[in-house]
């Protein structure tokens, strides 16, 4: 890890406030040493990155402590397309095909196929539970965002699935019309509740938040890095599609691959 990466870590954890009790030597050795037990807890492992899920009745996102949250207030590091097909009929939950970046798809047997031809991904190839034809993509697609949340050591990340897709990218169109990139200012989430026929959905709401300081963006910067490496080698799963908890539904008929 970076001395940018770790210098931003040690912020978060212990700013100026928590350290006031210390004399300047003593905040010296102290901040040298959160810096040598950073390195020393972040070896031997593999660092995975908290998923964060969306729980559609309580309309809040749920940590994996379980604990919810109604907002989340942090810097977008990192983000991706994500695509995932699967088999109805299938006796597992591992995708047929899956996608990490949207252009290239790996099936379950190794196999690669370009996302823009295949015709999963076209409209009007899905199918309902006894193989009838619905309006909807086989192939669903989804949004991966990681967050530097306030109080955090490491990014997390959450799934948007597709009935958040176009409030997203309408929110990172906005921002780049004004020229505000990801690392300049804070992203606010939330959730509302919206109804489309028979079904509720959880949908993601998208705000500025506060303006992030040059020096905290070089920090972010080092820990995109970090991010994109962990986004890499994270394979789709089925809860990046139904990424809610307690087993809830947050997408219609057309959206729900089983």
């Amino acid at each position: 890890m970076s001395k940018a990466q770790m210098s931003m870590l040690t912020t978060i954890d212990y700013d100026e406030t928590a350290l006031a009790g210390l004399t300047k030597e003593e905040r010296a050795v102290f901040l040298a040493m959160q810096q040598d037990e950073l390195q020393h807890t972040l070896s031997g492992v593999d660092l995975q990155l908290s998923r964060y899920k969306i729980n559609k009745d309580l309309c809040q996102f749920v940590d994996e402590s379980g604990e919810t949250i109604k907002e989340l207030v942090g810097v977008i590091v990192y983000k991706d397309k994500v695509r995932g097909y699967w088999d109805r009929s299938a006796d597992d939950n591992v995708p047929e095909c899956s996608s990490i970046g949207g252009v290239t798809g790996t099936t379950r047997n190794g196999e690669t196929r370009s996302c823009a031809n295949c015709p999963y991904n076209q409209w009007g190839s899905a199918v309902d539970e006894k193989g009838e034809p619905m309006k909807g993509k086989a192939c669903k697609e989804m949004r991966r965002i990681y967050l530097a949340l306030k109080g955090t050591a490491v990014p997390i990340f959450v799934t948007l699935p597709p009935t958040s897709i176009g409030n997203f990218d309408k929110y990172i169109s906005a921002r780049v019309t004004k020229k505000i990139t990801d690392l300049a200012r804070e992203t606010k989430i939330t959730l509302a509740s919206e109804k489309g026929g028979k079904f509720t959905y959880a949908v993601a709401q998208f705000a500025l938040g506060e303006p992030v300081s040059p020096k905290d963006q070089l920090a972010y910067y080092e820990l995109r890095k970090w991010a994109k490496a962990h986004a890499d080698r994270t394979p789709v799963e089925v809860e990046d599609y139904d990424a809610t908890a307690a087993e809830t539904t947050q997408v219609d008929e057309d959206e729900n691959p089983f």
